[in-house]
């Protein structure tokens, strides 16, 4: 009763503290267990030399039949121990999320909430989790939150089935294997009791002084089926009755961590959120009248606005027509008085080209002249090249 009346995550702190302290004391058995299988072994295999009475019978690790199941055996124990070391990961990334959520008290805000978790550094099932909680309490929905938390809780039960179901695995193997060595071990002792029985044959009387060492031969057989199956027993024990429990104590104390999150979230955290749907749902009402008002408001301002910039506009309409009429009156006047310029230029052209006419024509003249003179030149320099002067009157001669 004293754990009912706690906070929820209190006391999923508190199971987490307590998971905790037994993940310090599961750490330690495995490499134990591994000693103790080697133990085992060299009691019961450790082999041999010849004797008088019998052969030399080979240690364990030169038997392959032995040496697979210790093989086995101590795979299991190397898992079991990373099992461990990453739920001692796991944990501490629980707690460092615990660390940030409220105590006893009031509830602070999605937001508030959410902006704490983001800024502890623990990525994990629990964070995920709880910041996934967290956003659906943002959106107001609170039905969903049951259907992340159901999902949540196969999730981690698969996660345990298959931590556990592991070592039951190599359980049912390590027994299969004994069952295997003792057929082995019996299939061995068919050939030295065959021959015993032959040496009993009064044919074969040479052959009585072996009886005795067939036999022996036999039970040698018969011993090492014996102990497999002894050796694959105790392997098996160590895991069923040390490695499994362990595990499932471990994964049950990490469960009650959980599960004080989750009725956190039942009894706390969905309450909050449907009080806060409830209080959006009032305020929203409330906003929404406002808003009509608002709304109301600025159609009444819309419509004066509107008619007083309507009368300012006609009146700057008709001030600024007037305006343009007598802009439009300077532009008239204005053109006409450049069309007054550009007649008189132009008549002052004409009456140019009109003086330029006798000057073109004297000019005419003067060029008919010119070539007049030019042949009359040219004619005097073709009678100048065709007269002869003879040698004595020329005075380069003389």
């Amino acid at each position: 009763m004293q754990f009912k009346a706690q906070f929820p995550l209190d006391l999923a702190r508190a199971n987490a503290e307590r998971t905790g302290r037994l993940l310090k004391w599961a750490v330690l058995p495995p490499l134990p267990l591994f000693a103790l299988g080697v133990l085992l072994l060299q009691i019961f295999a450790g082999g041999h030399a010849a004797g008088p009475d019998g052969q030399a019978v080979q240690p364990w690790y030169r038997d392959a039949f032995l040496l697979s199941l210790f093989a086995v055996y101590a795979f299991g124990q190397l898992v079991a121990l990373l099992q461990l070391r990453d739920m001692r990961l796991g944990l501490g990334k629980v707690k460092a999320v615990l660390g940030a959520m409220p105590g006893s008290g009031a509830l602070p805000s999605a937001m508030d909430l959410s902006a704490r978790l983001q800024s502890v550094n623990a990525p994990g099932h629990l964070l995920d989790l709880v910041q996934s909680w967290l956003r659906l309490g943002q959106a107001g929905d609170a039905e969903a939150v049951n259907s992340l938390m159901e999902r949540a809780g196969r999730k981690r039960g698969k996660a345990v089935e298959r931590k556990i179901g592991l070592h039951a695995t190599l359980n049912r193997i390590m027994l299969k294997l004994g069952f295997l060595g003792t057929l082995i071990g019996l299939i061995v002792t068919f050939p030295p009791m065959k021959s015993a029985i032959l040496t009993l044959d009064p044919k074969n009387v040479e052959k009585g002084a072996s009886f005795v060492q067939h036999i022996a031969g036999a039970i040698d057989g018969d011993q090492y089926a014996i102990l497999t199956t002894l050796i694959a027993t105790g392997f098996s024990l160590f895991i069923e009755l040390l490695t499994v429990q362990i595990l499932r104590a471990v994964c049950g104390r990490f469960e009650s961590v959980n599960a004080g999150v989750d009725e956190w979230c039942v009894s706390e955290l969905q309450p909050a959120i449907r009080r806060g749907k409830d209080h959006d749902a009032e305020g929203t009402l409330a906003r929404q009248r406002a808003f009509h008002e608002q709304v109301l408001q600025a159609e009444r301002q819309f419509q004066e606005q509107w008619l007083r910039a309507q009368g300012e506009t006609t009146a700057a309409f008709l001030e600024s027509q007037q305006e343009a009429r007598q802009q439009v009156h300077e532009i008239q006047a204005g053109l006409a008085r450049s069309v007054e310029s550009l007649g008189r230029l132009v008549r002052g052209v004409s009456e140019g080209m009109q003086q330029t006419i006798p000057i073109q024509q004297g000019y005419g003249r003067r060029l008919d002249e010119l070539l007049a003179y030019e042949r009359q030149y040219r004619s005097f320099l073709e009678a100048r090249d065709g007269i002869t002067v003879p040698s004595r009157l020329k005075p380069e001669l003389n």
